[in-house]
Order: structure tokens, then C-alpha cells, then sequence
């Protein structure tokens, strides 16, 4: 089984503008890719996420398609599938 790893990147600049965090997780992704580690970096401020408490908030909340990419990291790895809310995943950096 290939190992995957999810960064969740959660600075507040968008876009193409680096951040400080993006340019250490990168550093990151290419020690991972090194030992063939499939590495995806998600900036959080790119996408439509609604404020509430459960797993979709309708209305083209961004949230479920996050969601399901950090199960499925966590699932696909350790065989286990964990609950992972708005409450269990913070969106703060």
C-alpha cells in the first residue's frame, strides 16, 4: 500500500501568493516524494467553506469534498476510519 500524505494548508493569503507555510510544507512534499510518498497540498482559503457544525452546510459548501479527502488519507492508511467534524479538524492557522 503507497503511503499518502494530505497538507492542510490554512494561511489566509489565496492564490498564487506563497506563503511562509506553503513554502515549508513544500520543502516537506519533496523529502516525502523522495521516499515515494504521494504528498497533495490543499490552501483552505481557496475554497468555499461555510461557517456551521455539520459536514455540509449546503449551498456549495467546499467542506465535504475536504472532508472525504482527510478520511480517505486516514482510511487508506491506518485501516481505520476515524469521525473528523468542523470540530476535530481545525481551520485555523
Amino acid at each position: 500500500m503507497a503511503l499518502k500524505a494530505l497538507y492542510l494548508n490554512t494561511s489566509l493569503k489565496h492564490g498564487d501568493d506563497q506563503s511562509n507555510t506553503e513554502a515549508l510544507m513544500r520543502k516537506s512534499m519533496d523529502i516525502l516524494d523522495g521516499e515515494d510518498v504521494e504528498s497533495e497540498l490543499l490552501r483552505i482559503s481557496d475554497y468555499n467553506i461555510k461557517v456551521g457544525m455539520t459536514g455540509d452546510m449546503g449551498d456549495g459548501d467546499e467542506w465535504p469534498m475536504i472532508y472525504e479527502k482527510i478520511t480517505g488519507r486516514i482510511s487508506s492508511s491506518s485501516g481505520r476510519r476515524y469521525g473528523m467534524d468542523r470540530e476535530a479538524v481545525s481551520l485555523h492557522s
